[in-house]
């Protein structure tokens, strides 16, 4: 069969196209290969970056701050810490880290920074205002954190003003100003009844002075030791941890320390749920 030149100036595109469609398969190949080890090499640089913080991460892994507050230069490091996370979050937020990863190998970290009080009261309530980008990486986690409301009465440094705030970590339910401490105290005492009939409970609450906490519930003589509160906390990152059984009906007494004046007693009742939101 004799084959003409058309014929084969048409055999020999074929040809070139099938070379063509090879090399594009070959290429991607090699870009994905490619992709693949730098995704692994920028994970692996995460971890070091998170290494750099391992003495922080054991303390909060280890509670040592219930017993011990930390120190300035602890708290400088902690805020670093936190930091990390926030430029984690940045990065999710524009697709070069995989969230489904950073989840589970960082996951149980978020977790023992909202187990640590001091983080959530002095960072996450008091400075809420300078950690939105790290309550935005905790509203990623709603599902996987645990859903506890806290109350604090606090000196607001941004306002200049008293102020009174409630809610979760990674939601505020509400909060209010108020130019006197005894207007605050007041206020306070109303909405820790108001909270601890509500779904959920109330978990912790805080009233501070200028320098001090002025009254907390529950006392330290009533909150779970180290090793009771790991054990609450030993659940798997995905589901809220309920609240701890308590009777069908309890009342507790809270003392407030008025700064340098009286001391007033509030006897508080309460219907606590075990149902967490």
């Amino acid at each position: 069969m004799n084959i003409t030149l058309e014929q084969w100036a048409d055999i020999a595109s074929i040809g070139a196209a099938i070379i063509a469609i090879g090399a594009l398969v070959y290429t991607a190949s090699q870009v994905h290969a490619s992709t693949k080890v730098n995704r692994a090499q920028f994970w692996l640089e995460i971890r070091k970056m998170f290494a750099e913080h391992w003495d922080i991460h054991l303390k909060l892994r280890n509670r040592e701050w219930s017993l011990t507050p930390p120190s300035d230069e602890e708290l400088a490091k902690l805020e670093a810490y936190m930091g990390l996370f926030e430029h984690c979050e940045k990065m999710l937020k524009e697709g070069l880290l995989d969230w489904e990863t950073f989840k589970a190998i960082y996951g149980y970290r978020v977790h023992n920074l909202l187990c640590d009080l001091i983080v959530v009261r002095e960072k996450l309530i008091a400075r809420r205002s300078g950690w939105l980008v790290f309550i935005k990486l905790l509203g990623r986690m709603c599902n996987e954190i645990p859903q506890r409301r806290y109350l604090s009465g606090y000196w607001d440094i941004n306002t200049n003003k008293w102020k009174l705030w409630w809610g979760f970590v990674d939601l505020e339910e509400g909060s209010s100003s108020y130019d006197t401490f005894e207007d605050l105290e007041r206020s306070f005492a109303d909405k820790f009844e108001e909270l601890t009939i509500k779904e959920s409970g109330l978990t912790h609450a805080w009233l501070m002075s200028k320098t001090d906490v002025v009254s907390q519930w529950p006392s330290p003589h009533e909150q779970p030791s180290n090793s009771d509160a790991k054990q609450q906390d030993n659940v798997a990152l995905g589901g809220a941890i309920a609240q701890q059984p308590i009777s069908t009906r309890a009342s507790i007494t809270l003392l407030t320390r008025r700064p340098h004046t009286e001391t007033r007693r509030y006897r508080i009742r309460f219907y606590p749920h075990t149902k967490a939101r």
